[in-house]
């Protein structure tokens, strides 16, 4: 859960920047999706799934929000760059 408090952080700082803040929300979708199934599996959060499809599914999330962030990450470098450039 605190990583979605990170994510909107950081949404929030760049806010301004209207590509930075579409990939943020990205993230930030993917995140809540995460969360979700994690409080699923601790039992927390009651979902109509199996054991084995909700592990499944938060290990793909998991997979999708590792590559997610790297693009983020990459664009956010490259935005800078060309702000600092112009």
């Amino acid at each position: 859960m605190a990583g979605l408090a990170v994510v909107l952080g950081y949404a929030y700082v760049n806010r301004r920047s209207r590509i930075a803040l579409a990939m943020a929300s990205i993230v930030v979708v993917i995140t809540a999706a995460q969360v979700v199934l994690g409080l699923s599996l601790y039992g927390l959060l009651p979902l109509v799934m199996s054991h084995s499809a909700l592990e499944i599914s938060h290990r793909f999330t998991a997979y999708i929000l590792f590559a997610a962030g790297i693009a983020v990450s990459i664009a956010a470098v490259i935005l800078r760059r060309r702000s600092s450039q112009a």
